[in-house]
Parts: C-alpha cells; structure tokens; sequence
C-alpha cells in the first residue's frame, strides 16, 4: 500500500492546480462503478486547501478506497484527458497476476491427455505444514507404524501446523517477522504443489494482499541452463510484460518475494555456490539475491530437499523453516473425493484404501494419493468392481518408484539404473540389520552421495545430541524401504541371500521379515516386470524355485497363527499365479481365522486362494466382524470348503443343526418334541448334525424327494469331542457330566465324513422349521448361522432382503435360553446374556428404533452402561419419578471381558485399547456406591433390545419368585415356558 501512495502522489503532483481540482470532483462518479467508499466532500476541499493537495487527497483515496485507489485514478485521469499521465500510472502488477491466473488456474496432471486439464483449485487438498523439528524416536514410531496406526500417529503433526497465510506472520513469541522461509521435504511430498497454490491464490487477492505487491516463482531446475546474468533478466524470465515495471519494483524491494523453487536441483557446492560443472549457477544474480546482496529488503520462500538444507544454510540465514508432512487422513480422505468428482465412488474407494495397511501408510504422500486414485477411478461404485480395479501393492508402489524416477531423478537412463541399485542394497542392508534411520557413513557404504541427485527416496533428520547438530537419513516410510529390500533380492543377490532371507523369516524373532518376503512374491509376477525399470528384472532363474520350496515350511510355522497365516495367502495374491497359488493351496488346505477380525482386503485375499483351490478341508471364519461388504466378496467361493467352521462347540453356546426324518414324524416331533434314540454310535440320545447334507441323507431308505429336514436350535451345555472309535467315553459322556457328544468331520468314525451331533436331553432341542432339503436359499442362510454366530442382525437381511431370520431373531424366538448368571460370576467370553438399562419411556423408543450410542464419558469410559440386575437399571435416570422410569431388556453379546474390581484399576478406562469388548465391576466391589454390579459395552451394536419394560413388572416378578436375587433365573424360565 506504500508503493501505491507514493506513485499515486507522483502522479497527482504533475497536475496543475485546475486539473487537481477537476481530477477530486470527478472521483464521486466513479466510486459507484467501483463499488468504493465515499470520501465527503467537505474532507477533498480542505485537502486542496492544505499545503500539500496532492499527498492529502492521496490520504484520502487510499484510506477509503483501498487497492481500489489505483482503479479509480486511471479513470479518472482518462476522462479529464491527462491519458499521458494513466500511461504511466498502469498497473504492472495487475497486468502480471492476470497472467499469473491464466496460466495456474488449469493444470495437467501426469497421464493428462494432450489438451486435457483440470481446474486446481477443485483438485487442491490441503498440505500439511509443520513448525518444528521431531526427534529421532519420534520419527521412527512414525517409520514402522502402518495403515490406520500410521494415520493416527500422523495426526499429531495438526497441533503443530502453521497455514500458508502465516508463513511471514510472526507468531507465538516471535518479536518480527520473518524474510527468509524455508520449506523442505522429501521427493513427492508436495513442495511444488504448495508454491502453486501461493502463486495462484496471490494473484487472486486472496494471499499476502497487503504485503508483497510481486511475487516470482523461479524454478531452479529451469535455472541450471539459465545464461543471462542480471537481475532484470531474471524478473522478465518470470514474464515479459515486467519490463516497464523493472524500476518500480528495484525501489520498494519490502514488497517483492521471490520464490525458489527447488533449492537442492542448482547443485551448488557447499563452499563457493559454484555449480559441478563449473559455470556460475544462475548467475551470480541468483547467489546475490539468497545472500541479500541486492534487494536485501526483498522476502525470500525457498522449498528444498532437506538433503540440501546443509548447502542452503551456508548461503542463506533461514529465520523460519517449516517441512511438509503431507497429508493427515481427513486430507487424505478429501483428496479421493476431490479426485473422483463422484463422492460415493470415492467413499468406496477411501474405505477399501483405509483397511489395505501398506497403501494407506503411503498415502501421506500427495504423488502416491494421486497414482492410487489413477488406477482405483474406473471401477465404478461397486466395491467389488474397485476392487478388482485396484492392483497388488507391490504393483501401486512399483508406479510409485517409478514416478518419482521419471519426475524427481535427473540422472540418465542408465544413471537411473546405477542409483536404484544403490538404494536397494541399503535398504537390504537396513532390513537385515533392523535398521531405519541411517547415517552419512551407511550411505557411502553403499556409494551414495548425499551432495548429488541421489537423494531421492530419502528425507533428512536433524537432532541436537553432545552439544552437537547430527543428521541422520531414512526412507520415506519403512514400506518403500522394505520394497526396496526386496527389489535387491529379487535383482542382484545370490541364491544364498535369497534362501537365507526365505528361511530367517520363518523364525518367531524375524517375523517383520514377511512384509519383505510379500514383495519379493509380488515382484515375481509377470505384471510387476512389465512395471518395473530395466535395471530391476529378477536376475536368479531360481527365485521361483526358492518360493515354491519355502512355502510349505512357511505353512508348519505360520497355520496356527492367523495373521501370519493371512501373510502368506497375501503373498499368493501379489505373485497373481494361478498355477502356483494352485500348489500352495494343497499344502495349505486348512484356514482358521477363528477371532482375528478381517476386512474387505483380506476378504478378497482369501477368495483368490479358494478360488485354485479344490481340497480346502476347513475354513473358520467365526468371530471375525463380517460384515455385509465382506460377506459378498466371500459368499461364492464359502461352500468350496468341505468343513465350514465345524469346529468344536463352544460349550453352552447355540447353533443351528438340522435332523432328518419323514414328513409325518417332523410334524410328530414338532408338536411333541424329540425323543432320544435308545442307542447308536455314542450311546443313548438325539441324534442331529450342524452339516445339512448330512441331514439330508436320512432316512436312508425312503426316496429323495421323500426327506424332510427339522432345523433346531440346540443348546449344547457342556460338550465332549469323540474323535475315533473305541473312545473312553463313547458311549459314556454323559455319565462324566456332558450333555453333547460331538463327533468331528473326517475322523474316521462316520463314513460320510460329515460331522456328528448326540445330544442326551430333549429338551436342550427346539425345532425352528419343517424344511425340503431343496430349500438352497435357506440353506445358505443356515450355513452362514453356522459359521457367523456373532455376525450383526441387519447384515445378512441385507445381503438377502428374503431372508425371514438372522441370529439376533434366533434369540428373540424364546426358544433360546440365554446365559444368564449369578451377578456375582463373571461374564464369559464371547456368550450371550440378558442385561437391562434404565431410561425414560421416550429414550426407549429412541434406542429400540435406532440403536444405543456410547456415552462420551463415565466410570468406565465410553460405552453403553448396562446391568444383569434389573434393580441397578430399575433406579435410573435418578432424577425422575420412579413411575416414569422404564427399564430395556437386552441382549448382550460381551465379546472379550476385562474385571474392573478397583478405583483407579490400571485399565479402568482403558481396557478397550487392551483389547477387550466389555468391562466388568463386580458387586461389592467399592465402585458402584449401591454396590450392585454393572457392565459397559463398547460397541452398541454388541446389543439388542428385547422389549421395553415397566419397573414395576420387574418387582412383580422378583416377588413371585420370593427370592429377590433370582430374578433372572425367572426370566429364563419365561424364555423357556412362555413360547
């Protein structure tokens, strides 16, 4: 604005006295025109009384009509006819940032077609920009954390965050503001993309209006094969219609920034800021300004590698340095909206990203956000479709690598090749010696030179340690090194490195080793040779033959153990050989994922490996949160396996079997119950099977279309596994104090090798349906029961709008008699029990309809806060009328329980992050004042309400009864008598 005044006065001082008095009576028309305050008349009079007219009428325009003085003027001027005078009081200024925002405000992006662009500012996401310095443990959490623990320790980078409208602000305790800002990051993190966000918004008025009248975007890259050598060539570089302007801008250097772009690509040597091959880099003209030797008055914003920050500061006296950490997740979130244009395409893409752990760790970086939005955006809305769009991970990261050879490495082709070499041997090295942080020494081992372009995967940490500043180098996160390392196996290590690799991965203390062993997997496909660079093809002709002969150790190892045993089906996903994944698959003939929670990527994982299979013995999906998303993608390839989670029942738990008998006995059966056989294979008692084509085979001697099954639901109390003939307890089970035999699949004691179900009392049995074994649709349902008893009421519903009941409904039935306990005996694992809640008659319809949600805050933590003692939910909400109060019967199904039996337990509000679905306080315990017991769940949906109560009916009960602590012993014999 000090500019304007000064040249505004100038003006208005070569106008005589009648054109100056002529030039304020005219100001009033066009103050509408360009919507301006109105200066009163009386105020222009005595400015032109004063001593000095034309610096107090300058006063006035400018402190009324702001940048807008200058608009008004050169109208103005043109209609009292000084044109010679609106000549010179042209706006250069205005005249380049127009220029500016022709060229910015489109972009082509990488794979644009030729004409094709996009509008920036619709595609700009937010950068994160961080204010200070991390220390080295800090950093390395950061390094080895993946998916969603890596976004979440990401997030702390917001407290620190400074907004590029700061960035020379002073802020918190800074006395001024600052002229030289740094900006630094590694390769693809966006330091660009940041520069043309300050240009374009600058032109646009909305960046440092007030402040800097010229920005200059210089490119360093661009600077290297720059000849010229003064000041006035660099600025016209910047645009040619500067030229007039070259003395306006030389006199109020305050108001000019420029802006370097690329620091570490002017290759100066540390010493003399000479360039390598010896010319004046830039010209001396660049060196003068970042030492201030001219313009020192000017502001200067420098991005940089922090590889060069060395260089940069022996040159230059940073006053503020900030990096780049790239994008936190809401960002990242943001960016696949913003890049899909379809948000519900992109919600699909985004939640498919968030449970793949290796992508979404590298989704911090802008460039790799970009090339996964690339290969995701044409497979529609359909999860399914996106998915079978999306590549393996080590072929996204491969386009990665590539991209930031083509668009960040200026060496030669074969330049390129000898660098990657480098990289792939420290990072081998690295992982070998479990090391992710590396000094100058580690590199040079390995040939690289930090003061060259080989820096390109790598980011710089400073720290104080000794009085001393140390720096230490690391890849962008522990992913690309590991690719990296792998990429060194697969291209230029022995056969003996390879299988010493293989085989050390196998041991319980290298387990991290597998994420290795993943990408040398992927990296063998033929796709991922099609991707990778010329100095990356696999050199040993005998890296399949390592493969194949270490899988089935790798099988031994990892069968028992779900997540590692996931690891390998995900390594015959990435190699996308069906031949091979056909082998594997007979050694690895038994998945149990038994309580290991698995998404929509391990899912589709495990569908591929099914899918070249034929002799799946088993797969156990129970307890893993399947949900309707994951359901879909498995549900073609579920009934492959010829034991679906038969595993061994969970002692007092219900499960849905099924029994085989004519059409006039169902009917018998039905209306008078089961009575048990006299004998058989285990003795006395109902003979039932969980396997509905074993089932479907009885009774052997009627015809097929003749055969009705019975679908029960049989509560299995305490259970005895039988697993071959002349068992102990064969025929003796029962008197050891068991109510289910059971008789596992393919243990040689049916000769179908179907399972086997005797249940001694009828009365655990209750018949659900009279069914045809033609019933498919049905079941399938059953089977799901089967192997999903935890999975949620709408989930299936969902996927099957015909389906009358799920598992919830099985329960709701009163045919199911619900665990229920003594309040004193602590909650089971995984069981279902009756509990209560107190409320108002409003609330419980609100919760009926839809669902608890946690409480923020409690004893406990967040949760729902539930009881088994309907007297605890009968005395709540405590501030109304007992007559209002109206308490909802649940069911509840706990999950993991952690006992909190004292004030300030080590996990009292922290038992969900240790694991566990419910917390538990026992009676008596101290911290309940009333000292009844209470229980708060995590997850709403653990929870379904079974109807809605009066206070009053439960004392009526607890009377009846005449024992008041057993009110839920009667409450199972309504469930069991009241059908």
């Amino acid at each position: 604005m000090d500019f304007l005044k000064k040249k505004l006065e100038k003006i208005l001082k070569k106008l005589g006295h009648y054109q100056l008095k002529q030039f304020w009576n005219k100001l009033e028309s066009f103050e509408k025109k360009h919507k301006c305050k109105h200066i009163p008349l009386s105020k222009l009079e005595r400015a032109e009384k004063s001593a000095h007219p034309a610096v107090e009428i300058t006063q006035l325009m400018v402190g009324h009509y702001g940048v807008k003085a200058e608009d008004v003027a050169l109208d103005v001027l043109n209609e009292i006819g000084r044109k010679d005078l609106a000549v010179k009081f042209k706006d250069y200024s205005k005249q380049y940032k127009e220029e500016i925002k022709d060229n910015l405000v489109k972009i082509r992006e990488y794979n644009s077609l030729p004409g094709e662009t996009v509008d920036f500012n619709a595609r700009y996401t937010k950068l994160i920009l961080v204010k200070k310095n991390q220390q080295v443990e800090e950093k390395k959490m950061e390094l080895e954390a993946k998916g969603k623990t890596h976004t979440h320790l990401m997030e702390k980078h917001r407290d620190s965050s400074i907004n590029i409208e700061h960035l020379f602000s002073a802020i918190e305790n800074e006395r001024k503001e600052p002229k030289t800002v740094v900006i630094q990051g590694p390769s693809g993190i966006g330091k660009s993309f940041t520069v043309h966000k300050i240009m374009l918004d600058w032109a646009s008025g909305k960046l440092f209006p007030d402040r800097f009248r010229y920005v200059f975007h210089l490119c360093c890259r661009e600077l290297r094969i720059w000849e010229n050598n003064s000041l006035e060539d660099l600025i016209m570089q910047c645009s040619d219609t500067l030229k007039p302007a070259i003395q306006e801008i030389q006199s109020d250097p305050k108001s000019v920034l420029f802006i370097f772009d690329g620091f570490d690509e002017l290759k100066l040597f540390p010493e003399d800021g000479e360039s390598k091959d010896g010319k004046n880099v830039a010209t001396s003209v660049v060196i003068k300004l970042l030492r201030k030797n001219i313009l020192r008055e000017a502001s200067l914003l420098i991005t940089t590698r922090p590889t060069a920050l060395h260089v940069l500061e022996k040159i230059v006296t940073i006053e503020r340095c900030v990096e780049v950490v790239g994008f936190l997740e809401e960002e990242i979130k943001d960016y696949f909206i913003k890049s899909f244009q379809n948000e519900k395409e992109a919600i699909s893409a985004f939640n498919i990203i968030e449970e793949n752990k290796v992508v979404l760790s590298m989704c911090f970086v802008p460039i790799f956000c970009w090339i996964v939005c690339s290969i995701m955006k044409t497979g529609g809305q359909n999860s399914e479709q996106i998915m079978k769009n999306m590549q393996t991970d080590s072929q996204v990261m491969l386009h990665f690598i590539n991209h930031l050879l083509e668009h960040h490495c200026m060496s030669s082709t074969s330049g390129k090749t000898e660098f990657l070499q480098k990289v792939n041997k420290l990072a081998f090295f690295g992982i070998r010696e479990e090391k992710r942080v590396f000094t100058e020494k580690d590199l040079s081992m390995c040939s690289i030179n930090t003061d060259n372009n080989e820096t390109t995967f790598f980011s710089k940490l400073f720290f104080k340690a000794d009085a001393r500043r140390h720096v230490l180098y690391h890849f962008l996160h522990l992913t690309v090194q590991e690719l990296f390392a792998a990429i060194y196996c697969v291209s230029r290590s022995s056969n003996e490195e390879i299988e010493q690799l293989l085989n050390d991965s196998l041991d319980t203390k290298n387990q991290s080793l597998i994420h290795v062993v993943r990408f040398i997997f992927g990296l063998s496909s033929v796709k991922s040779q099609e991707i990778m660079e010329d100095g990356c093809q696999i050199m040993s002709n005998n890296l399949r033959i390592h493969l194949h002969n270490w899988f089935p150790k790798a099988v031994m190892s990892f069968r028992d153990n779900p997540p590692f045993l996931l690891q390998l089906l995900y390594c015959l996903y990435e190699i996308q050989d069906a031949q091979f994944a056909a082998y594997a698959m007979t050694v690895l003939s038994q998945l149990n994922f038994r309580r290991y929670t698995l998404n929509i990527i391990d899912c589709t994982v495990i569908k591929y490996c099914i899918e070249h299979t034929d002799s799946l013995e088993q797969l156990d999906l129970c307890c893993c949160n399947l949900e309707e998303k994951e359901i879909k993608i498995l549900w073609k390839v579920i009934f492959k396996s010829q034991d679906i989670s038969y595993t061994e029942p969970v002692p007092d738990q219900v499960y849905v079997m099924f029994h085989g008998t004519t059409k006039q006995n169902a009917e018998l059966i039905k209306k008078n119950g089961f009575r048990p056989s006299a004998d058989g294979m285990l003795g006395r008692g109902v003979y039932v099977s969980r396997d509905l084509q074993k089932a479907s085979r009885y009774p052997l001697d009627i015809d097929e279309s003749q055969r009705y099954i019975l679908k029960l639901l049989v509560n299995v109390g305490r259970v005895k596994k039988i697993d071959r003939q002349k068992h102990p307890m064969q025929k003796t089970w029962h008197d050891n104090g068991y109510d289910t035999a059971w008789v596992p699949p393919n243990c040689g004691m049916v000769p179908s090798g179907l399972e086997e179900d005797c249940v001694w009392d009828p009365r655990r049995i209750r018949v659900k349906e009279v069914m045809h074994p033609s019933s498919v649709l049905q079941t399938h349902q059953d089977m799901w029961l089967i192997m999903l008893p935890n999975l949620e009421s709408c989930t299936l519903s969902k996927f099957i709008p015909s389906m009358a009941s799920n598992f919830w409904e099985e329960i709701d039935s009163h045919v199911y008699i619900p665990a229920c306990l003594e309040t004193y005996d602590e909650p089971v694992q995984d069981r279902v029990y009756i509990m209560y809640h107190g409320t108002t008659k409003e609330n419980a319809e609100l919760i009926r309809k839809e669902g608890f949600k946690a409480s923020k805050e409690g004893m406990l933590g967040k949760g729902v806060y539930v009881s088994r003692d309907i007297q605890k939910a009968g005395r709540y909400p405590l501030n109304i009328d007992e007559s209002q109060r109206y308490v909802l019967k649940l069911l509840v199904n706990v999950g993991r329980v952690k006992k909190i039996d004292k004030q300030k337990h080590p996990m009292q509000k922290t038992w969900h992050d240790n694991g566990y679905d419910t917390a538990w306080v026992p009676p008596n315990c101290g911290m309940v004042p009333s000292g009844l017991e209470e229980d708060c769940i995590r997850d709403p949906r653990r929870i379904r309400v079974i109807e809605v109560m009066h206070p009053f009916l439960v004392l009526q009960i607890i009377r009846n009864q005449g024992i008041k602590n057993q009110c839920l012993a009667a409450e199972r014999m309504l469930y069991a008598y009241n059908y």
